[in-house]
Parts: structure tokens; C-alpha cells; sequence
């Protein structure tokens, strides 16, 4: 017996992704309503599945529940995470402040010459057998380096997008509880391109939701509430 339902919003629930994404694949054709009008959840999970961009992929996202993957998050912000390392490594290894000018690599390892980020100086040299490099491409680019020119090139090509995120605290959960949407991050087609809910204290009293918004695109951050059940400015319960 197929699992049928008229309602759009049930539809997306089932299938496990959210009811804009489902919108989207109707109106690009990858999916369809049955000839009475409503859903047909295994099929529509299978053409979801057939169908997907590999460059593009909603699976990617974590959209439909099936892969979406075990996440975690650490307790205090991801910066817990390097301050634990930090700890463990203690200050003997770890220099804070050093500004690195240098990074030259040959068969018997590599040297990294880097200086007081705050007042340069001398440099100094540190040696090694491996050197795992998190410099940003567009501060690695203006930075001394043995490389080829492939790499070089590479290097110097990647552009970065600016972008920012705006916290927003409300009286209320009414995500949670107008619309049962209980953490994630739903996408739209505004300019804010996504919003993220919290994940923990589900059902609290208060809660915060973030947004992202693309600089590139230099348009105006919308209301809150134009991707969130509907509502304006003002928006009522903002604490």
C-alpha cells in the first residue's frame, strides 16, 4: 500500500528534508504529485535519490535522514576544541602571537621562520619533519615559500566570500513550538541563505537564532521573520 499525503509540509516530513528543498525539486521537475494531487513518499524518496546532482547534492547536506551523518558539537563552542589541544600540548610547544614569514621544505624536512606578530623582530626558526599549514590562501599567498608553480598559482587564484552572522534572541521558541522544528539548518532563497536553530534546550523558555548572509551579494538583511513562519517587524517576543 503507498504512503500517500495531500500536505506538502507532511510530505517533506516523512521524507526527512526540509519542505523548501521539496518545493524546489518539484519545480525543477525532479519529482511530481500523483494525478489526484498528492505525495507518494517512496517514490518521491526514490526520484530524490535518482536524481541527484552530484555537485550539488541535497545527501551532502544531510537532507534525507537516511545519510545524515552522527554530529556532535563541543561543549563551549568550537573553540573548546583548540584550547584542549592547547592544554595538552601546554606552552613549551604551542607559541601564541608569532606571525609566520617563511616556510621552506626540501628532502630532509621543513624550516618555518616566523616573528613576533605584534612587534617583528628577528626571526626565528622552527624545524620539522612535517608541517600541516591552516594559513588562510589569501595570507599563505603574501608568504615565502617553496613550492611549484602550479601550487603557487593555486594558492594565489583562491578568492575568499565575506560573510557575517546575526544572533537574534526571542522570548519564545516559536520555531519549536508553532512549527516543531527542533534544531537544523533550514535553507531559503533570500539573501540570508540559511538559519540556524539551536540544538540543545529543546522546549526552553528562551532561545537564539542565527543567520548567515553572503557580503558578496551587498543586499539588505530582510526580517527575521520573512524565513520563519511568516512574521514581520516587529517581531513579537524579541527579548
Amino acid at each position: 500500500m503507498p504512503e500517500l499525503t495531500a500536505f506538502t509540509r507532511e510530505a517533506a516530513r516523512r521524507i526527512g528534508i526540509t519542505e523548501t528543498a521539496l518545493c524546489k525539486a518539484e519545480q525543477t521537475d525532479r519529482i511530481a504529485r500523483e494525478p489526484d494531487g498528492r505525495w507518494d513518499i517512496d517514490k518521491i524518496r526514490r526520484r530524490l535519490v535518482e536524481t541527484v546532482d552530484p555537485y550539488r547534492s541535497p545527501l551532502a547536506n544531510g537532507m534525507l535522514y537516511e545519510f545524515q551523518m552522527t554530529m556532535f558539537q563541543p561543549v563551549g563552542g568550537m573553540d573548546a576544541i583548540g584550547q584542549a589541544l592547547f592544554r595538552a600540548l601546554g606552552p613549551e610547544l604551542v607559541r601564541l602571537g608569532r606571525k609566520v614569514i617563511e616556510i621552506r621544505q626540501s628532502e630532509r624536512g621543513v624550516r618555518v621562520l616566523h616573528v613576533d606578530a605584534a612587534q617583528g623582530g628577528n626571526p626565528i626558526e622552527t624545524t620539522a619533519d612535517w608541517c600541516v599549514c591552516t594559513i588562510p590562501m589569501t595570507v599563505l599567498s603574501q608568504t615565502e615559500m617553496d613550492v611549484g608553480p602550479a601550487m603557487r598559482a593555486a594558492i594565489d587564484s583562491i578568492p575568499y566570500d565575506a560573510s557575517a552572522k546575526v544572533g537574534l534572541q526571542f522570548r519564545r521558541r516559536f520555531w519549536e513550538q508553532d512549527e516543531q522544528i527542533y534544531g537544523g539548518i533550514p535553507y531559503t532563497d533570500l539573501p540570508n541563505s540559511l538559519i540556524s536553530y539551536p540544538s540543545r534546550r529543546h522546549v526552553g523558555r528562551q532561545g537564539r537564532a542565527a543567520r548567515g548572509l553572503s557580503l558578496r551579494r551587498r543586499l539588505r538583511l530582510p526580517a527575521f521573520g520573512d524565513a520563519a513562519g511568516g512574521l514581520r517587524a516587529p517581531l513579537p517576543g524579541l527579548g
